[in-house]
């Protein structure tokens, strides 16, 4: 037999897992020799294991001549960057022609979703421009963007930055003085996302006070 598979044939089930996912990783291996590979055990591990890579997992199939198969493992893959690499195992029960032909490498990575690290400006006063700054983390080397979920009319997110800005209204006028603006409630929601798959939401009571309004012109 001589088994052979290179790159293109090693595949995901997710292709942007997040830390902690269950994958399945497979691979696609032909038998281009002139005899049956029985109990051919195939090994995914995660590193060159010529450089001390951690074994993955093994899967056993028979690939007559001519034929190709599928091996397939289950991998809770961990955070992080990480190599797979593929190959027979280096001690089948049968001789392979030609081992130079035969390992594949997946690169993948297990995301961890950034996570906002600054609490929430949770008052405002009507006439005065509201600012809340957001900030967040992220152990992978991604761009952030943010984006305003829940919001009141009027309301900016920075989507490189996360500075929310808001020229904050008045509500309404009520009672015998027309002038005192009454006090209010909006709700705000904001997401940060690293664009694999990682997200985190801050939400919060916007309390906006009241204050003196300004007097029209007669």
């Amino acid at each position: 037999p001589d088994l052979q598979l290179d790159n293109s044939d090693v595949q995901s089930s997710n292709t942007a897992p997040q830390a902690g996912d269950m994958l399945t990783l497979s691979t696609q291996i032909q038998n281009i020799g002139v005899a049956t590979a029985s109990n051919a055990r195939i090994d995914f591990f995660d590193g060159n294991p010529v450089d001390g890579g951690v074994l993955i997992g093994s899967s056993t199939l028979t690939i007559s001549n001519g034929q190709s198969g599928v091996a397939m493992v289950q991998w809770n893959i961990p955070t992080g960057l990480h190599e797979v690499y593929v190959r027979p195992y280096t001690a089948n029960s049968f001789y392979d022609a030609d081992y130079h032909n035969e390992t594949g490498t997946l690169t993948i990575l297990g995301n961890t979703a950034p996570a906002i690290t600054t609490l929430p400006v949770v008052g405002a006063t009507p006439g005065v421009v509201y600012q809340y700054d957001v900030n967040a983390t992220d152990p992978d080397p991604q761009i952030l963007t943010y984006s305003l979920v829940t919001s009141p009319t009027g309301m900016t997110i920075n989507t490189q930055s996360g500075l929310i800005s808001w020229n904050v209204p008045p509500q309404s006028s009520t009672g015998g003085n027309p002038q005192k603006v009454d006090a209010y409630k909006v709700n705000v929601s904001v997401n940060v996302e690293d664009g694999a798959g990682g997200i985190d939401t801050q939400s919060w009571v916007l309390n906006v006070g009241r204050s003196l309004a300004i007097p029209s012109k007669v």
